[in-house]
């Protein structure tokens, strides 16, 4: 469409588009959200805002990727859910059909956004004992709701993946995503990466944001909102030991669980606006304490985006991806192959040309299948080439030796840029001069 309209020749205006549009409704989203689960439009208003702010939200929106549109389709899928538990049957099928559409639509985004449906499913169905009973949301169970929220929820889903589950069947779907090899290898649920995880959050919420959803959690006990306290506490930890324990910890990752913070954070600024100050003062009102809260609340969000503007503004005066992709560019020929990391994404992007991933070396094998495979390639007439990054991790010292072993490897210049590894909130760059280019040859005959 961009192209049609401005004549365009790629989709990077289109992307950013996207992600900013999404972005700013997934704020929208949120309020609505915390609006109808807490009746309460100051927290509300609050939540929206620190999300927007917080580090890790406001670093990946603005570039190009999925975790705001995923999180856009998720929140509305829920706000729907919530307000169907408070509507009478006829409009409560639509709404869960709805509900469950854009659940499908968020999965199919990013398939862990099926995490989302336990905490809103647990808010929905409103369970609470009365005279040693458990009661639920009438009509929560009944078979047409549960029909049609399913049907609904998998249906999208079902038309996207049905090619794979096909192909690898439903055991080696689910392994392919807590089980493969390279960055998103699940590590278990308590394991060594589970600090590093901690430690992105902790820069993200900033230490007066974890005052503030202490605060919150107080305020929940208070008003004895238990059931609002468990549904935050699971969408906390799905996405959080999930997330946190990849091999490969990365803060982009950690976005949907911020989200319950940010709505306990905005829950520890109304208990500061309820705070009883006139045995201090008789000359201080509820008026005056309510703002000195607002004031509290905006104090917070700003500490949160100074922690990320010098990142956002080093970027938006030199972005290192794109101008490095097209500097490589320059060099490659059409049919050429560039090994890399996740910074192919780029090169591919800007030049058209491909790149094959080389991320962890993790065993001898896969040094001796990536020599393998390049040998192949050299032999077949396809010039090789390969960046710093592409040296990968693990094994990189093992993997270099190797390379140097096997073929004659020529620097071809260096230009800067900033580790694509963890960079949502930790500006990296490459050594001066900057990354650097080689071209990979057979070894020539002594």
């Amino acid at each position: 469409m961009d192209h049609w309209i401005t004549g365009a020749q790629n989709a990077e205006f289109a992307y950013f588009f996207i992600t900013i549009l999404s972005a700013a409704l997934a704020i929208a989203a949120l309020y609505l959200v915390v609006e109808k689960l807490t009746h309460d439009k100051f927290i509300a208003f609050f939540s929206g805002l620190f999300f927007s702010l917080t580090p890790i939200f406001l670093s990946i929106t603005t570039y190009p990727k999925t975790h705001a549109p995923a999180a856009l389709f998720s929140l509305l899928g829920g706000y729907l859910l919530l307000k169907a538990r408070d509507e009478g049957a006829d409009s409560q099928a639509k709404l869960l059909i709805l509900s469950g559409l854009c659940l499908s639509f968020a999965i199919s985004i990013r398939i862990f956004s099926l995490f989302f449906i336990i905490p809103f499913v647990i808010l929905y169905l409103n369970p609470r004992l009365s005279g040693g009973k458990l009661l639920l949301n009438k009509n929560a169970l009944s078979l047409r709701n549960i029909s049609l929220f399913c049907a609904a929820l998998f249906i999208v889903v079902f038309v996207l993946f049905i090619p794979k589950f096909l192909t690898v069947g439903f055991e080696g779907f689910v392994n392919s995503l807590i089980g493969e090899r390279g960055t998103v290898a699940w590590q278990g649920a308590f394991s060594d990466r589970l600090g590093e995880a901690f430690s992105e959050i902790k820069i993200s919420l900033t230490f007066l944001g974890i005052i503030a959803i202490i605060l919150g959690i107080l305020w929940l006990l208070k008003r004895k909102e238990y059931l609002t306290l468990t549904a935050l506490a699971a969408w906390f930890f799905l996405f959080f030991l999930y997330f946190g324990n990849l091999r490969g910890v990365e803060a982009r990752f950690l976005t949907e669980s911020l989200i319950p913070l940010m709505i306990l954070m905005a829950c520890g600024v109304k208990l500061l606006a309820e705070l009883d100050l006139k045995k201090l003062s008789p000359q201080i009102t509820r008026e005056h304490v309510m703002i000195g809260a607002a004031v509290i609340g905006i104090l917070l969000s700003l500490n949160m985006f100074f922690v990320i503007e010098p990142i956002i503004s080093a970027r938006h005066e030199y972005s290192g991806q794109k101008e490095f992709a097209k500097w490589v560019g320059s060099f490659t020929e059409r049919n050429s192959m560039l090994i890399t990391n996740d910074e192919g994404f780029f090169y591919t992007f800007y030049t058209g040309k491909d790149f094959i991933g080389h991320y962890y070396s993790a065993s001898e094998q896969d040094i001796i299948d990536t020599v393998s495979k390049i040998k192949a390639l050299l032999e077949s007439g396809v010039s090789v080439y390969m960046t710093d990054s592409g040296i990968g991790g693990g094994m990189a010292q093992q993997f270099a030796n190797a390379l140097q072993q096997n073929f004659d490897i020529a620097i071809l210049g260096a230009r800067p840029n900033e580790f694509y590894s963890r960079n949502t909130l930790h500006f990296q760059k490459y050594p001066d001069p900057g990354e650097r280019l080689f071209r990979i040859t057979l070894k020539k005959a002594p």
